[in-house]
């Protein structure tokens, strides 16, 4: 092998070293963020939360404020808990019922919080958690 291509090939090997390296730099980096994704949407919600696996809210109360907006009549809901934080994911499926009316009809996912009961997208509680 020539002494140039030997060069050539020395500065690629190094140059191509530095960009990868850096490029795994920053997927470990914003890696470490996801790790810690509870306690930073935590943070930046203002939420004190307990470290448990249940659901603890009054189910009356919150599934008649969702009545009230979603017409829950005729409907399947699913309930559950993805993340350490005070909200919950609620997913309503379309109505059952034939005579359900369109606001019935339609599917919807949203989170709750436990507490204050306000609902949420998922585009409006998007955070850096995320």
């Amino acid at each position: 092998m020539s002494k140039r291509i030997y060069n050539v090939l020395f500065h690629l090997h190094t140059v191509s070293g530095i960009v990868i390296s850096v490029i795994l730099y920053v997927i470990f980096f914003t890696g470490s963020f996801s790790f810690f994704r509870d306690e930073i949407a935590n943070w930046e919600r203002n939420h004190d939360v307990e470290y448990a696996e249940n659901i603890s809210m009054d189910l009356d109360h919150a599934f008649d404020s969702l009545d009230q907006k979603y017409a829950l009549h005729g409907r399947n809901i699913s309930i559950s808990k993805h993340y350490v934080e005070r909200r919950i994911g609620v997913s309503l499926d379309p109505s059952q019922d034939s005579l359900a009316d369109e606001k019935g009809k339609a599917r919807h996912f949203f989170y709750q919080d436990t507490e204050t009961l306000q609902t949420a997208d998922y585009a409006s509680s998007y955070s850096l958690g995320e």
